[in-house]
């Protein structure tokens, strides 16, 4: 069995090796971009200043070509290494909540009602409180969720069950 703690820390690891490659990636995709537009620069300004203009066109067409095919493969790394980021930032989250650390997630006071029958009693909401131990959401719909599932709960077995 192993222990969460070494288990995220190993994903930290792989996922920060993954993310210093796709940053390395995208440096070289962007030198190429660049080598790319100084082609389409340097092609058009020899097809401007010499005889062979359409041989000079053509080969700035050819790397405008290139250039936008290095600039989609450059925001597909950009995105896969956000992705990353975001991935990184979870698992740092989450060693620290297995110390103890709750602190860094949203605390719902946004969601604190003080007409509500015990929600303060119970420290529904606020520092410190069971929403901010159990909150892994990342949106403001799952907070909300999570509010409403916290303040008005069930007692229908089945939901629940599906709620878990």
């Amino acid at each position: 069995m192993n222990i969460p703690e070494n288990e995220y820390i190993s994903r930290l690891r792989t996922l920060e090796t993954a993310c210093d490659r796709y940053r390395k990636i995208c440096r070289a995709l962007a030198w190429m971009r660049l080598i790319a537009f100084l082609g389409i620069i340097l092609s058009l300004y020899f097809a401007l200043t010499t005889t062979t203009v359409m041989l000079f066109f053509m080969m700035a067409a050819a790397f405008l070509i290139l250039l936008l095919i290095f600039v989609f493969i450059n925001v597909s790394y950009i995105r896969k290494r956000d992705y990353n980021n975001r991935l990184i930032l979870l698992c740092k989250a989450e060693l620290k909540a297995l110390h103890f650390d709750y602190l860094q997630f949203s605390d719902g006071s946004e969601f604190t009602v003080g007409t509500h029958a015990f929600s303060s009693d119970l420290d529904l909401f606020g520092h410190g409180s069971a929403f901010q131990y159990i909150n892994r959401t990342v949106t403001f719909m799952g907070r909300w969720q999570l509010a409403n599932w916290l303040a008005e709960p069930t007692t229908d077995p089945v939901e629940i069950v599906t709620r878990q």
